[in-house]
């Protein structure tokens, strides 16, 4: 049989014919998703699960085999019925309609579902291929909708799945995009078909609304200091400099769009010297208060929100490390795990609550997420008002000091993350550790604590799970050593 075109491959070829050419003929060369990347298709196809309860009378294909599909769809469009998963092909253009509605005049709808919250662009070339494909199979289309999910409902004691999702008529847009589609479609058959992979050029870099396999390999080969690090920079924005033959950022051409972060950078690369601000560093040591609180929090978002009175994606604190540095030089730490299945907000404030004193520096990296999900606190706690208000008025930014570039160093590729500030700055590192990020995190307590999935040594899962959270704070210790080191 010959390779078929899907709406999955085809949103790859608008990405990139390399993308295409390699899914559809060297899949095994595509990287596997990581443990977060996997939870989130994951979650894309729970949020589908649950869509489907949205309809009465379904009639659902989805575990049938590519034949026995097609014929069930077959079938299944006489009952005029919702059908999930239907199955239609057409010359070499395969496609899964995630619900397929019954409209008036014996018409059809094709709804899409998406777990994300808005129409994107990938979803209206999504719906006109398959639209296409169903009208090469003589179908009548009445209407193309997004399903999306509305991130303003807010949970009660039950899931209310009319309240999850919303509906976006996106026809104008489909139509208009649908006119290209036969040409291209045609253009990606030849493409596939190809004995060999066809070039993967830097007009293809970032050049889908996602970043494609290509894009990783892309960067991997670029030469240290390349322009592609400049701070914030658009890659539409460095393509044009890349091919006038300027691939350094020594040899970045300064102008008036040009920030005073990334020039600061630039003349790093020239002098290949770190720059400090030592007048600035020392102003914002010189505004933190004894004892310092280290915090960080970790969090996972689920689409489908788990507690009552919680939001789609809402970010839920879970765990916590602090570490305590006194004026003396000691450091204690403290730090919390929920490891039941409920909701964690409630026993995980209230024991920060004991641990924070009523004086003293509470310092983050990134302090806009701890002090969000602190001022959330007041919704499971609001007999906490008070002290929220109070710890969000204490807590500052650790990064504060590299997203203003009072320290800038050439190791830190552009990036003023912690996990760029620390290797310039410290040993510590986090290679070789069980849990090396947050999205990790996120995935663990997810699947083995939330949905409490089976796990082979949970106990050293746990452990895991803390000392990741640790060393963040840790390395904010670390780090504020540093920059005492750096003017005293």
């Amino acid at each position: 049989m010959k390779k078929l075109l899907t709406k999955s491959k085809f949103l790859n070829g608008l990405d990139a014919d390399a993308l295409l050419w390699r899914v559809v003929n060297e899949p095994e060369s595509i990287p596997k998703p990581q443990d977060f990347q996997q939870q989130i298709f994951e979650s894309g196809t729970e949020v589908g699960i649950f869509a489907q309860q949205y309809f009465k009378n379904g009639i659902d294909l989805k575990d049938l085999d590519f034949k026995e599909n097609i014929e069930a769809t077959k079938n299944a469009l006489a009952k005029r019925q919702p059908i999930f998963e239907a199955g239609f092909l057409a010359d070499r253009y395969f496609v899964r309609v995630d619900i397929l509605e019954p409209a008036k005049n014996n018409k059809w709808n094709i709804i899409e579902v998406k777990s994300s919250t808005k129409a994107k662009k990938t979803h209206i070339h999504d719906l006109a291929f398959q639209k296409f494909v169903l009208q090469l199979c003589g179908l009548e289309i009445n209407d193309t909708k997004v399903m999306l999910i509305d991130n303003s409902y807010v949970r009660g004691d039950e899931l209310d799945i009319k309240g999850l999702f919303k509906l976006e008529n996106l026809n104008e847009k489909v139509d208009k995009f649908l006119v290209k589609v036969p040409a291209l479609a045609e253009k990606m058959l030849r493409i596939m078909d190809l004995a060999v992979c066809p070039e993967f050029t830097i007009d293809d870099y970032k050049a889908g609304e996602y970043p494609n396999v290509f894009d990783d390999e892309f960067k991997a080969k670029l030469p240290k200091g390349s322009i592609f690090e400049l701070y914030r920079a658009k890659a539409k924005q460095l393509k044009p400099i890349w091919k006038n033959k300027i691939e350094l950022l020594k040899d970045y051409p300064i102008n008036d769009k040009t920030t005073p972060q990334q020039i600061i950078q630039i003349k790093v690369a020239q002098t290949q010297e770190t720059h400090i601000d030592k007048e600035k560093i020392n102003e914002f040591l010189n505004g933190l208060e004894y004892p310092i609180y280290h915090l960080d929090f970790e969090t996972f978002a689920p689409a489908i929100p788990e507690f009552k009175n919680t939001q789609p994606y809402r970010q839920i604190p879970f765990q916590y490390s602090l570490h305590i540095e006194h004026e003396n030089g000691t450091i204690e730490h403290r730090e919390y795990l929920h490891t039941e299945n409920t909701d964690p907000r409630k026993p995980l404030f209230e024991q920060l609550r004991k641990e924070i004193g009523a004086t003293g520096t509470i310092l983050a990296f990134f302090d806009t997420f701890e002090k969000g999900r602190i001022g959330e606190s007041v919704e499971i706690l609001p007999e906490y008002a008070n002290w929220t208000k109070q710890i969000i008025d204490r807590t500052q930014d650790l990064l504060t000091p590299f997203r203003q570039f009072y320290y800038y160093n050439a190791g830190q590729q552009g990036s003023c993350s912690i996990k760029k500030v620390l290797p310039v700055l410290s040993d510590l590192s986090y290679k070789n550790m069980p849990i090396a990020n947050g999205g990790e995190a996120m995935s663990a307590y997810n699947q083995y604590i939330v949905k409490n999935e089976p796990h082979a040594n949970k106990e050293q899962l746990i452990k895991d799970m803390l000392a990741y959270c640790k060393q963040d704070t840790w390395a904010m210790v670390l780090i504020l050593r540093k920059l005492r080191s750096l003017v005293e």
